[in-house]
């Protein structure tokens, strides 16, 4: 499904190692991500097709109109899960009511991928949980 940039993968497994809950840990995430030595400004200045690093005070603008967000709930969180989405969007779908719009925007393919990994990660762990590893 892509590449998961090194620096963000450090920040997703740094907030799995503090965090048990999923809401703690995509807040995590977003600090993370989002602090200025992070990887939000380079992602930034890629998503609005700009060829200059973006000043601080661009940066401080376009950072509010984004959310870091998971595809499916937080509580199944999985690296491939984890979106950068527009504020808008992130504020709309909030509750997750809205699931044939969050798959349409999202795309099939991916969340369908999503499913598949939290189906497999579950699997996983109940059984090592059957096998008394947990």
């Amino acid at each position: 499904m892509g590449e998961v940039d090194d620096r963000f993968a450090a920040i997703f497994y740094g907030a799995r190692a503090k965090h048990t809950d999923g809401k703690a840990r995509v807040a995590q995430i977003e600090r993370d991500f989002f602090d200025p030595k992070g990887p939000g400004p380079d992602i930034l200045q890629k998503v609005y097709g700009l060829e200059d690093a973006l000043t601080a005070w661009q940066y401080s603008v376009l950072r509010r109109l984004w959310r870091v967000d998971t595809v499916l709930s937080e509580h199944e969180l999985v690296i491939e899960a984890v979106v950068l989405r527009p504020f808008e969007l992130y504020y709309r779908w909030k509750g997750r009511r809205e699931k044939a719009e969050i798959k349409r925007y999202t795309g099939h393919a991916r969340f369908k991928h999503v499913g598949s990994t939290v189906h497999a990660a579950s699997v996983r762990l109940r059984n090592m949980e059957r096998m008394g590893v947990l």
